[in-house]
């Protein structure tokens, strides 16, 4: 991670008014006009009051310590359905949903998120009787997959 996305990620995780909120991705474009990119989460959700409020103490942070020079775009938000997993917490908030796993051997796996330590996740087959454990090393990428109730 670069000097300036250190920063920013710092100065992010600063205005959090509790610690339900937490930060998954910072990125920088590069260019004539840089545009930062936030991305949010939260335990209990992200509001857009959330983004609105981070949006403006980062811009005022980034404007008063002239951390970029030329013009740029601040983009606060939160991670949409199809961003992959990135954060131990990400994937303990998402325990008991449906994942599908990309291995870093290309290999794919579905399975149901049943437990998260600080090194891998378990996931349960779909009927819930075989587990496997998957250390987040061998975990190229793992998305939640959306479910709809018929009822």
């Amino acid at each position: 991670m670069d000097t300036l996305t250190k920063t920013i990620w710092e100065i992010t995780e600063g205005t959090f008014e509790d610690e339900n909120l937490f930060v998954v991705d910072i990125s920088i474009s590069t260019g004539r006009s840089q545009k930062v990119t936030i991305l949010l989460d939260g335990d209990n959700g992200v509001s857009i009051d959330d983004c609105s409020r981070v949006s403006r103490a980062v811009g005022h942070e980034i404007e008063e310590r002239d951390l970029i020079k030329n013009s740029y775009t601040l983009d606060v938000g939160s991670p949409g359905v199809d961003t992959p997993l990135k954060s131990e917490r990400q994937f303990r908030k998402n325990t008991g949903r449906k994942l599908k796993v990309k291995l870093s051997d290309g290999s794919t796996v579905k399975g149901v998120l049943h437990s998260v330590d600080q090194d891998s996740i378990e996931l349960a087959s779909k009927k819930g009787k075989e587990k496997s454990r998957i250390t987040f090393n061998d975990i190229e990428w793992a998305k939640v997959q959306v479910t709809f109730n018929n009822t």
